[in-house]
């Protein structure tokens, strides 16, 4: 499982280091085309990386961990490029990155398992949009435009405020 994951990451640094483009956008979509074009050449591994290792024990879990911890950082680089290319831009965190690794991990499970390897590539529209939102999305939020909130966000600032009454009554 490591060895193949390395082998994944490999490819799509191989496919960043030929590219001449310093734009964060670009180097994104270059990656995020690499990454498919990958997982659709090795049906094999891309189960056993998307779906198999879900059902596995602590051990693949661990490995899985790592992996999640390789896919932030290279999207942390990416982001570091947004950063320099803006310095008014705002620092995403980890867990933004973790959550947004998270989608797409979701988006390659489910077309595998719907439409098969050969579909994979066929996402790398909504996954270059997706990943240019995210950072955008948190822009606009942190210069307090949330016109856009969803329900879940509203909600969750509902239960926020909840909690914090509750926790000041019951002092926990």
């Amino acid at each position: 499982y490591k060895a193949g994951m390395q082998e994944l990451f490999e490819e799509i640094r191989d496919s960043l280091r030929n590219a001449a483009a310093p734009d964060w956008r670009e180097r994104s979509r270059l990656a995020i085309q690499a990454y498919l074009r990958a997982l659709a050449g090795s049906p094999e591994l891309s189960w056993s990386f998307t779906i198999a290792n879900l059902g596995a024990g602590a051990a693949v879990l661990d490995q899985r961990s790592w992996v999640l911890d390789q896919w932030v950082n290279q999207w942390r680089a990416l982001q570091t490029l947004r950063e320099d290319a803006d310095p008014q831009a705002p620092k995403i965190s980890n867990g933004t990155l973790l959550a947004m690794v998270g989608g797409i991990e979701e988006l390659v499970r489910d077309c595998l398992h719907r439409r098969g390897e050969n579909a994979l590539p066929r996402l790398a529209p909504a996954i270059i949009e997706f990943t240019r939102i995210v950072p955008d999305g948190n822009t606009k939020k942190r210069q307090g435009r949330e016109r856009g909130a969803t329900a879940c966000d509203k909600n969750s600032r509902n239960e926020d405020k909840e909690r914090e009454k509750s926790t000041r009554k019951t002092g926990k």
